[in-house]
């Protein structure tokens, strides 16, 4: 085999994976921008929902979750729930299926009242008071506070 031959062999070996490696870095990049372009979509989905929460089938399960998970945690037997005044109603439906879930988990009964004093514009959804003590449980509209 002569110089020319060997040096000519390896480089066509090294254009050969260099261009594979072109190659790569093309697919990579283009996995890349696909993501970013997936990410970008969820943060404005996120930032600016089409559809407000209230609004949605899933709302009634998404309190009666959040109003059992919040009578475990108080495990108190007489609460307040104070809620938007547009959502009495639901949160009453909700209220009711979550002192009934409270009962099967902890086996205590529950007092619930619901009142409707938060303005439809505030970014609070419900409050919880319990009678016998000074707690409060804030639920904004990014979770749960306890004041």
């Amino acid at each position: 085999m002569s110089l020319t031959s060997s040096l000519y062999g390896q480089t066509n070996r090294g254009l050969h994976y260099s261009a594979q490696s072109t190659i790569t870095n093309k697919s990579r990049l283009k996995l890349l921008h696909k993501r970013e372009e997936i990410l970008q979509e969820i943060f404005s989905a996120v930032r600016e929902p089409s559809t407000p929460l209230y609004k949605t089938t899933g709302y009634v399960q998404f309190l009666e979750s959040v109003l059992t998970e919040s009578f475990l945690y108080l495990m108190e037997a007489d609460v307040i729930i104070c809620s938007r005044k547009s959502d009495v109603d639901v949160v009453n439906q909700a209220a009711q299926s979550a002192a009934k879930a409270f009962k099967e988990i902890s086996g205590r009964d529950i007092e619930y009242e619901v009142d409707g004093s938060i303005a439809d514009d505030a970014c609070v959804w419900f409050l919880f008071s319990v009678k016998s003590l000074p707690v409060l449980m804030v639920y904004l509209c990014s979770g749960a506070k306890e004041v």
